[in-house]
């Protein structure tokens, strides 16, 4: 526990953008999980015979099957796109941190060596 304690003490500089990188993987997982609604609705309600759910407004339903189709693959595509834009943000963000903590931890070792004396380096 000591030692996990001392290595996320090299990120606490970047506490904020962990807190984005975590933001983002919410987002993500949302748009996720989002991801297979219009293709339903177009297997279901467009191409099949059932109703639009009472939770969608009814324009849905008013319009024609071509429009319904182009609006719903035009929602899979934003929904696409969306959940790629912040999965690459959030890979972008978590990268950083990770590697601006590993020159965190390099500095503290190469500090400890610089203090360390020269007889000790001309031991080894």
């Amino acid at each position: 526990m000591k030692h996990l304690i001392r290595a996320l003490l090299f990120f606490r500089p970047d506490t904020a953008r962990i807190v984005a990188i975590l933001t983002l993987m919410l987002a993500s997982i949302g748009f996720n999980v989002l991801k297979p609604w219009p293709m339903a609705l177009i297997v279901d309600c467009v191409l099949g015979q059932k109703a639009f759910p009472g939770w969608l407004p009814a324009v849905w339903s008013e319009r024609s099957k071509p429009e319904q189709l182009g609006m719903l693959i035009t929602l899979l595509l934003i929904l696409h796109l969306s959940h790629a834009a912040l999965s690459a943000t959030q890979n972008y963000m978590a990268i950083g941190v990770g590697l601006r903590g590993l020159q965190r931890v390099r500095n503290e070792v190469f500090g400890w060596l610089q203090r360390l004396s020269l007889r000790f380096h001309h031991g080894t």
